[in-house]
C-alpha cells in the first residue's frame, strides 16, 4: 500500500501483520507450532533490540526497511502465537482429551428453542469420572431433546450432563454452509445430544454478573414490547432492531430484508449504536460551553453507549461497535487533529489481541470494512453534487452513504451470500429513516413505562411504523429483478475485486494513471474467470445424491438447468439449505422441484427408477415392489429394517450401492460386510454426498 497512506495510519502497520499472522497460523496450529512461534518471536525481538542499540542513527534511517521487516515479522509471529494459544484443542486440560462419565458445565449463552429441543452453549468446568472431579476447559454445544425445559434454563445455570460427546459434523453436501468451521471460529468443536433424564441442574446465576443482569434486563424489555405493541410481528422486529434479540423473527421477514439489502438493520451493530450516539451527542451539545465540557460529555456518551450495549445483550457485534465508537468519542474529546482511521485501527487491534478469532467473523469483517468505506468514500461522493434544499441534501447524504457501503462490502457480500439486491438504494432510503424512528421509539417506550398512557400511545405508533416498513420492503423485494441471485465468485475473483478497490483508493490519493490500468487489468481477469466458469457450467452434467436425514434428495445439473428430485415430504426450505449453494455455484438461481413421476429433458422419473441420460438408477424402497432392473448403474438403498435391506442387497446387480444416511453405524457395518461378499462398491451418504458425472 502507498507509503504515505500507511504513515497517516501507523496503527494499521500493526493490524496488518497481526492479522496476517493469525491467518497463517489458523490451518497449521499445533502445540509444537506454539513452541516454534515463541522461539521465532523471541528471535525477532532480540534482532529489533540489537538493531536499535548497535546501529547508529544515520544507518537506522538508511536501512529503515530492515527495521520495518523485523518489526513486521515480530508482530506477525505474535499473531500466530495468539491464534494457536487461544485454540482450546491444544490445551492439555481440554475436556475432550479427558475420559469422563459426566460433565459439570455452565451455560454461557441464551438457550434457543428449536423444533424438537433446546440448543445452548456451555463452558465445561469439570469432568466427572468415578465420582472424582477433574478440572477441565473448553466450550461445548449442547442439544437437549426436550422443549418443555425452555423456561427453566438460563445464562449462568450450572448443570451436570451425560458425557455424550461427538465432533460437530462438517458440511456433507457440496458448497453447503460449513457449520463446523463456523463454530470452530467460536472455539466450539464438539457437541452433545442429551435427554431430559441425562441432565441435572446444580445451581444458577454463576456466570458473569454484568452479562447475567444484561440478559435479565433485555428479557424485561421484551416483555414491555409485548405489553405495548399490538402483534408478534412488531414485537419481534422491535426486539431485534433495538435489543438484538432475533429468536422470534420469522424467516419471511428475514428473507425480505435480505432481498432488499437491508439485513444490517436486523443486527444491532455500528449503525444502531451510531444512531443512539447521534441523538445523545445532540442532546448533550450544550456541555461544550462549560469548563471540561468536552471530557464530561465524552464520559457520559461512553457510559450511554455501553449501557445500550448492556440492554442489547452484550453480543459480539454490539461489543465491537461499542469499542469502536468509544475510541472515536475519546478521539473527538481530545480535540486534536487525529486520523479517524487510526482510531478505528486501534479498536480493531485491541479486539484482535483479546480474541484473534474475531478476524474470521463475517460481522467483524463487514462492520470494519463498511465503516472505513463510508468514512473514506462518502464525503467524496457527496462533493459531486450539492442539492439546494434541506430534504434533497439529507436524501443525497443517505444515497452516498449507501453507495459507499455497498462499494466496499460488495466483494465480501457476493463471496459469502451469492446475491446482490438491485434496489438497495431505494430500500435504504426507505428503511434507514424508518428504522431510526423505530429505534428511537423503541427506546422511548421503555423509558415511558412508568407513564402507561404515554407508553401505549408510543407503542401504538411504533407498531404501525414497523408494519409500514415491513410492507414497503416486502413490496420492493417482490419487484421484478429485485435480487440478482446465483452469483458465485471464486476466491481469486474475490481477492482481485478487493484489490481493485484498494487500487481505486490509491488512484484517488495519488492521481497516478498506472492504478487505473491495474484496475482494468484486474477487471479483465475477473471477467475472464467468469466467462471460463460459465462455459464450464454450460457443459456440466451431474447428479448429486445429498446427505440428508429425510431420505432421497437428488440434484441434477444439466448445463444451465437444475432439477431437484425428492421422494419424501420435506419442506422446500430444508431442501434449499441442502441444495442452494450447489445450484448457485453453477449459476442456476431457480431449479425445478420434482416429486412425482415425470420426464424432463434428458431425465425420466418413475416410482423407484431414475434415468439420467444413459445412466440408470434404481431405488430400493421399503413397502415397495423392489425388482432391480438388470444393468442398473447405481442402486439407492432407502432406510428400512436391516434384515430386509440385507435380503434386497443379495439381489443387487449394479456396480455401486448408495446407502441412505439414516442407517446407524452398526447397520452400515453389516451392509459393508455383505457387499464384500458381493464384491460391489458402496458409498454411505452418512459420510457425505455422492456425485455422478453424467
Amino acid at each position: 500500500m502507498n507509503r504515505y497512506l500507511l504513515s497517516q495510519i501507523p496503527i494499521l502497520r500493526l493490524v496488518l501483520p497481526l492479522s496476517a499472522g493469525i491467518l497463517f497460523a489458523k490451518p497449521f496450529g499445533s502445540p509444537t507450532q506454539l513452541q516454534i512461534w515463541t522461539g521465532i518471536t523471541i528471535l525477532f525481538f532480540c534482532l529489533a533490540f540489537f538493531q536499535f542499540i548497535l546501529y547508529k542513527r544515520k544507518y537506522r534511517f538508511r536501512y529503515r526497511w530492515v527495521s520495518g521487516a523485523i518489526v513486521f515479522c515480530f508482530i506477525f509471529s505474535i499473531g500466530a502465537i495468539l491464534q494457536i494459544w487461544t485454540d482450546e484443542r491444544f490445551k492439555p486440560s481440554y475436556f475432550q482429551k479427558i475420559s469422563s462419565d459426566y460433565l459439570h458445565v455452565k451455560i454461557i449463552g441464551q438457550p434457543q428453542l428449536k423444533k424438537n429441543g433446546i440448543l445452548f452453549q456451555v463452558n465445561v468446568l469439570n469432568a466427572v469420572r468415578n465420582d472424582s472431579l477433574l478440572p477441565v476447559s473448553g466450550n461445548l454445544l449442547v442439544y437437549l431433546g426436550d422443549t418443555s425445559q425452555v423456561g427453566s434454563l438460563y445464562y449462568g445455570d450450572e448443570l451436570l450432563i451425560k458425557s455424550n460427546l461427538a465432533e460437530i459434523s462438517p458440511a456433507l453436501n457440496p458448497y453447503q454452509f460449513n457449520y463446523k468451521n463456523y463454530m470452530a471460529n467460536k472455539q466450539i468443536f464438539h457437541q452433545s445430544y442429551i435427554r431430559k433424564w441425562e441432565m441435572k441442574k446444580l445451581g444458577k446465576n454463576s456466570g458473569n454478573p454484568i452479562i447475567y443482569e444484561s440478559m435479565r434486563l433485555r428479557d424485561y424489555c421484551i416483555l414491555l414490547y409485548k405489553k405495548y405493541l399490538l402483534n408478534d410481528e412488531s414485537v419481534s422486529l422491535a426486539s431485534t432492531l433495538v435489543l438484538g434479540y432475533r429468536a422470534d423473527l420469522s424467516d419471511d421477514i428475514v428473507q425480505a430484508y435480505q432481498d432488499t439489502g437491508t439485513t444490517h438493520i436486523l443486527s444491532v451493530s455500528g449503525l444502531h449504536v451510531g444512531i443512539i450516539f447521534i441523538m445523545l451527542n445532540y442532546l448533550l451539545s450544550f456541555m461544550i460551553k462549560i469548563k471540561y465540557g468536552y471530557i464530561l460529555r465524552a464520559a457520559l456518551l461512553i457510559i450511554a453507549v455501553w449501557f445500550y450495549a448492556i440492554i442489547s445483550g452484550l453480543s459480539p457485534a454490539v461489543n465491537r461497535a461499542a469499542v469502536m465508537l468509544s475510541f472515536i468519542i475519546l478521539g473527538l474529546a481530545t480535540r486534536r487533529s487525529s486520523n479517524i482511521f487510526n482510531t478505528i485501527a486501534i479498536s480493531a487491534l485491541l479486539l484482535l489481541l483479546y480474541d484473534p478469532n474475531y478476524l474470521f467473523d463475517v460481522g467483524f469483517q463487514l462492520s470494519y470494512i463498511a465503516l472505513s468505506g463510508i468514512i473514506y468514500f462518502q464525503p467524496k461522493f457527496q462533493e459531486l453534487y450539492t442539492p439546494s434544499n434541506w430534504f434533497a441534501r439529507q436524501t443525497w447524504i443517505l444515497i452516498t452513504v449507501s453507495v459507499a457501503a455497498q462499494l466496499v462490502t460488495f466483494p465480501l457480500s457476493i463471496y459469502y451470500f451469492h446475491q446482490f439486491p438491485i434496489y438497495f438504494l431505494v430500500s435504504n432510503l426507505v428503511v434507514i429513516p424508518l428504522a431510526t424512528m423505530v429505534l428511537y421509539g423503541g427506546v422511548f417506550v421503555l423509558f415511558a413505562n412508568p407513564f402507561i398512557w404515554i407508553a401505549e400511545k408510543i407503542g401504538f405508533l411504533l407498531h404501525y411504523i414497523i408494519i409500514f416498513m415491513n410492507y414497503l420492503l416486502a413490496t420492493i423485494g417482490n419487484l421484478p429483478g429485485a435480487v440478482s441471485r446465483a452469483i458465485w465468485f471464486s476466491t481469486p475473483q474475490f481477492y482481485l475485486l478487493s484489490f481493485s478497490i484498494i487500487l481505486l483508493i490509491l488512484f484517488i490519493e495519488t492521481r497516478k494513471n498506472k492504478y487505473i490500468l491495474q484496475i482494468m487489468a484486474c477487471l479483465v481477469v475477473i471477467v475472464g474467470i467468469g466467462v471460463f466458469n460459465s462455459i464450464r457450467n454450460s457443459i456440466t452434467q451431474k447428479a448429486v445424491f445429498h446427505s440428508s436425514d429425510k431420505g432421497l434428495i437428488v440434484s441434477v445439473i444439466n448445463g444451465n438447468q437444475g432439477v431437484v428430485i425428492s421422494k419424501t415430504t420435506i419442506d422446500k426450505k430444508e431442501i434449499n439449505f441442502l441444495t442452494a449453494n450447489l445450484f448457485n455455484h453453477y449459476g442456476i438461481s431457480k431449479p425445478d422441484f420434482i416429486e412425482n413421476d415425470t420426464s424432463f429433458n434428458n431425465l425420466f422419473i418413475a416410482e423407484n427408477y431414475l434415468q439420467l441420460n444413459n445412466t440408470f438408477i434404481f431405488c430400493l424402497q421399503k413397502n415397495k415392489e423392489n425388482i432391480p432392473i438388470a444393468g442398473c448403474d447405481y442402486i439407492f438403498l432407502e432406510k428400512m429394517k436391516i434384515a430386509n435391506a440385507l435380503e434386497l442387497i443379495k439381489k443387487c446387480k449394479s456396480k455401486t450401492l448408495i446407502v441412505d444416511k439414516r442407517y446407524d453405524i452398526e447397520e452400515e457395518k453389516m451392509i459393508e460386510e455383505m457387499l464384500k461378499i458381493k464384491n460391489l462398491k458402496v458409498h454411505f451418504l452418512s459420510k457425505g454426498a455422492f456425485t455422478i458425472e453424467l
